[in-house]
């Protein structure tokens, strides 16, 4: 998103934000999408949508291996970030898939 886009997200008088966290256990994506209706103090928030999504047990077990520094280094970490990156988008991509609720931005 530009700049510009933003500005005018963060303006407008409704929007949809699809909220994801993944908690320090690692063991998978909890996704919400929220209705954001005005601003500031008044601003109301209206959950639309949610869903708990688990790793399958071996991704989480690599997960878990770069968390600890005998067995993880540099080259692991910069790999688990990218396969965690495609993961997550996978996750995002099929729970997009099946809302109706158009989303306006994804939020971490």
């Amino acid at each position: 998103m530009i700049w510009n886009e933003i500005r005018n997200l963060l303006s407008s008088e409704s929007r949809n934000i699809l909220g994801v966290m993944s908690g320090t256990s690692a063991d998978g994506l909890e996704l919400a999408v929220v209705s954001c209706l005005g601003s500031g103090k008044s601003m109301k928030v209206r959950l639309l949508e949610h869903s708990s999504v688990q790793f399958e047990s071996s991704f989480h077990e690599e997960i878990v291996k770069t968390f600890d520094p005998s067995l993880s280094g540099v080259d692991r970490v910069n790999s688990m970030n990218f396969l965690i990156g495609k993961k997550h988008a996978a996750v995002i991509r099929s729970f997009l898939d099946t809302t109706e609720v158009k989303v306006d931005a994804i939020a971490y």
